[in-house]
């Protein structure tokens, strides 16, 4: 049963976080399609900060000192992360003439859809399953009945509405935050600084790349190529399907399991399955399609790049969740720094060389280098000796004060 449960939650998740990249890829056209990336990039950078400031930084620290870490402060630093992400992009949104009608709501969908997914997290590392499992139902039913019911004015206007409510509906389900007096992000920052240091900085040379770069692109190349190029990573949508819904499992398993034989085996089976089923969807399903599919009818000359990209990024992406929980500070950074360097150099280098094909294949190049980089740092050979986090937890003293903690003391044996 506690199987069942939790492929439905990695299902039900999948489809939640799938539906707006894959509505938009399919409704918007390039021009549009590019000026709803930069408020969707706003977004995915809020929640890289929602795993580095609150849901990882709690998760390590959990695992460090057994340590019970109150829902109130969780949420309260949580919704005040989610909070300024939201601001942000309202501003930018106002900016851009094709979302200033929908800025309200994008600024809404940016705001509770962070909060949903950090929320989310929280449960699913409780073990709250069936909560999880009725945000997710809540949320894509919010979704499809306003956008197929909605009075259409254009696309984006529907989207960008759906995108809010769904993004409201999924956080009704999982709970509105605990507001509390005196627990807010600076609290969060004393008890959690040690473990959110090392996680912040990772993301922010992870958003560099991933963020920064397609940013500075867009000068060069305009909304319309920007869109093309923005596509190309939605073509890695499997990805955030297998792996997003399940990242707080995937956190909690030793490192030495992905290295066993039969999990190699099988991961090796599903990447190579994904890049051939990205490449043949628009090699030659999409061009044989008699209708249009918006952003993803342009791709098709793009079915290489876009396969391997996508494969690359489950790989990449599975052995980055590995190291992010478990690996040291050091091993993390070399990562990162390797990664970061890569997804701006080689998409750069390529668009000056060849132009948009080059930047393309450049992105799809980096993510398949830095797969390999990500998959070495994880193995657990590097791991013999003291620089182990299972040798450091083990060097701990029985009672230790927790940060913030008022003095409390805690057994390194005992439960969260």
């Amino acid at each position: 049963m506690r199987v069942a449960y939790l492929a439905a939650s990695a299902i039900s998740g999948a489809l939640w976080g799938a539906m707006v990249p894959i509505v938009a890829l399919l409704t918007l056209q390039p021009l549009e399609y590019g000026s709803f990336s930069t408020i969707y990039l706003f977004f995915a950078y809020g929640v890289s900060l929602q795993y580095s400031f609150v849901s990882e930084a709690w998760a390590r620290a959990r695992g460090k000192y057994r340590a019970a870490t109150a829902r109130a402060d969780y949420s309260n630093a949580l919704f005040a992360l989610a909070l300024a992400v939201s601001i942000v992009a309202l501003a930018v949104a106002v900016l851009v003439p094709e979302l200033a009608p929908v800025a309200s709501w994008l600024s809404l969908a940016v705001l509770f859809g962070i909060y949903r997914n950090g929320a989310r997290y929280y449960w699913m590392a409780q073990g709250v399953v069936r909560r999880v499992i009725l945000s997710d139902l809540l949320g894509i039913s919010a979704f499809v009945s306003v956008f197929v019911l909605l009075p259409r004015r254009d696309d984006i206007w529907s989207l960008s509405i759906a995108w809010g409510v769904s993004a409201m509906a999924g956080a009704v389900g999982l709970g509105l935050p605990l507001l509390r007096r005196g627990r807010g992000p600076c609290r969060w920052w004393k008890t959690h600084k040690q473990d959110i240091v090392p996680l912040l900085f990772d993301s922010v040379l992870m958003d560099a790349g991933a963020i920064g770069a397609p940013f500075l692109l867009v000068g060069f190349m305009g909304p319309a190529n920007f869109g093309l190029y923005r596509g190309i990573a939605n073509a890695a949508m499997p990805v955030r399907l297998l792996l997003d819904p399940l990242r707080p499992a995937v956190g909690r398993r030793p490192q030495r399991f992905f290295f066993s034989g039969l999990v190699m085996g099988l991961v090796g089976v599903i990447t190579v399955f994904i890049a051939l089923a990205c490449y043949f969807a628009l090699e030659w399903v999409v061009p044989a399609l008699p209708f249009g599919l918006g952003t993803l009818s342009e791709m098709t000359a793009f079915a290489a790049p876009a396969g391997l990209f996508s494969a690359a990024s489950f790989l990449g992406t599975l052995y980055y969740i590995v190291c992010r929980t478990s690996s040291p500070k050091a091993t993390i950074m070399r990562g990162r720094i390797s990664q970061t360097l890569l997804v701006i150099a080689m998409p750069i280098v390529g668009y000056f060389s060849l132009g948009l094909e080059g930047a393309i294949w450049g992105f799809a190049g980096s993510a398949a280098i830095s797969s390999l980089i990500w998959m070495a740092l994880a193995s657990p050979i590097r791991f013999h000796g003291s620089g182990s986090p299972e040798a450091a937890n083990s060097k701990l003293p029985a009672q230790l004060v927790v940060p913030g903690s008022r003095g409390r003391t805690y057994s390194r044996r005992s439960r969260f």
